[in-house]
C-alpha cells in the first residue's frame, strides 16, 4: 500500500510539472551535431566549351552548436524565433585533391509548432544561415589551390521537443540547406569551378527555459 501511495505521488508530481510545460518563454540550448555534405563541381575549362557538372561527392562529420530562442504561444500553437551558432567540422574529399569543408554555420531561424500533448511538441523550422567553408581544387595546370569562403542561403527542416519538466527539454531536429562554394583556380585554360553543395544535419540537444 505504501509503495502504491509513493508511486501515485511521484506520478502526480511529474504530471503537474508536465501539464504546465507548454512551449513559451526564453530558451537556451546546446546540440550535438551530425552533418553530411555533398557537392557536384560545375566547371568550364575554356571560353568555347559549355560548363560541365561532375557527379556528387559526399562526406560527414560531427560538431557542437548553441542556440537561443523566445517562444510565443497561443492555444498550443507556438512561434519561436531565435539565433544559433555551430562548429560543424564536416568534410568531403573528392578526386584529384578536391575537398569541401564546412567549418561553421551561424544564422537566424523560426520554429513553428504545436503542443500536441503536455510534454510533446513537433515543429517545422525555417531560417537563413551563413556558411563558413574551405575548398580545395585542381585546375590540372597550376596544381591544387585552397580558398576560404563565406556564403549564405535559406534552410528548412523539422523537429521534436520533449519536455522533461517545466525547465528542461530534449530536442531532435533535422535541417537541409543548399549553397554554392567558390573555388580558387588558375592556369592558361581559363579553368573555373564552383561546388554546388547540399548540407544535411541532425541535431540532438537539450534546452533550458529561463
Amino acid at each position: 500500500m505504501k509503495k502504491l501511495l509513493v508511486l501515485t505521488s511521484v506520478v502526480a508530481v511529474f504530471s503537474a510539472a508536465s501539464a504546465s510545460a507548454k512551449t513559451e518563454g526564453r530558451y537556451v540550448g546546446v546540440d550535438l551535431l551530425r552533418g553530411n555534405v555533398s557537392y557536384a563541381e560545375r566547371y568550364s575549362d575554356n571560353s568555347d566549351r559549355a560548363a560541365v557538372e561532375t557527379s556528387d561527392t559526399q562526406g560527414e562529420g560531427v560538431g557542437l552548436g548553441v542556440r537561443l530562442s523566445h517562444a510565443y504561444n497561443s492555444d498550443g500553437v507556438f512561434v519561436a524565433p531565435g539565433v544559433f551558432a555551430e562548429h560543424n567540422n564536416v568534410r568531403a574529399d573528392g578526386v584529384s585533391t578536391q575537398r569541401l569543408q564546412v567549418n561553421n554555420r551561424v544564422g537566424v531561424k523560426a520554429d513553428i509548432g504545436y503542443d500536441m500533448a503536455d510534454n510533446v511538441a513537433p515543429y517545422l523550422t525555417v531560417g537563413y544561415a551563413a556558411v563558413d567553408y574551405r575548398t580545395r581544387n585542381n585546375d590540372g595546370v597550376t596544381g591544387s589551390k585552397v580558398k576560404n569562403g563565406l556564403t549564405s542561403s535559406w534552410f528548412y527542416g523539422v523537429g521534436l521537443k520533449i519536455d522533461v519538466n517545466k525547465s528542461w527539454a530534449f530536442n531532435a531536429e533535422y535541417q537541409t540547406q543548399d549553397f554554392r562554394a567558390k573555388t580558387r583556380t588558375g592556369g592558361t585554360d581559363n579553368y573555373s569551378g564552383v561546388f554546388k553543395s547540399n548540407f544535411n544535419e541532425v541535431k540532438l540537444g537539450a534546452s533550458y527555459k529561463f
